[in-house]
């Protein structure tokens, strides 16, 4: 796991507040943006490929389809005192939606059984835009494909990980920030 946070000085204006990164378990397809102390409210509609990524309210804050059916994906999520600059790459998925965080931390999950993952972060209670961003479908469901076919001749071969990459952020939806986030620094 890979979590930061430097309380010693403010955030950069190109730097999050907090970062977490690892692999992510996807379950049926789906892995989610969990709030673990959120009362169950509105769930998170099943996601499709047309619309990759939906939001509810409650536990659920957001559900995300994989290209791949059961595997592993690298997710980087991030908490951010602003907008931030754009993440470099190309992306397949690029999406916005607004998300209210009951905190006072949320985590992806695997997205049948919610099992744990290492991408945890601390945030305080508020309104949130969640920008999400993946790269790597295609490759991924090529090299799944690729193992499926091989697995008749190598029972004991894993299937591959961590080649669908999601890059998800989160920073204060409202006009002014966040009180327990600090306000972005000037320069």
């Amino acid at each position: 796991m890979t979590t930061s946070r430097d309380d010693a000085s403010a955030p950069g204006a190109h730097t999050p507040v907090a970062a977490a990164s690892g692999l992510v378990l996807v379950e049926k397809g789906l892995f989610r943006l969990s709030d673990p102390q959120a009362g169950p409210l509105r769930p998170a509609p099943d996601p499709t490929e047309d619309t990759p990524v939906t939001t509810g309210s409650g536990p659920d804050l957001a559900l995300f389809l994989s290209a791949l059916e059961d595997a592993d994906v690298w997710a980087v999520l991030e908490l951010w005192a602003g907008p931030a600059p754009e993440p470099e790459g190309p992306w397949e998925v690029r999406v916005s939606h607004v998300v209210e965080v009951t905190g006072p931390d949320v985590a992806l999950v695997s997205g049948v059984s919610a099992l744990g993952t290492e991408c945890v972060l601390p945030v305080p209670a508020g309104a949130y835009t969640l920008e999400a961003r993946c790269r790597g479908r295609a490759a991924a469901r090529e090299a799944f494909h690729t193992w499926l076919a091989a697995e008749d001749d190598d029972a004991d071969s894993e299937p591959p990980t961590g080649l669908e990459h999601w890059h998800l952020r989160l920073h204060t939806a409202g006009p002014g920030p966040h009180p327990e986030i600090g306000e972005p620094p000037t320069r």
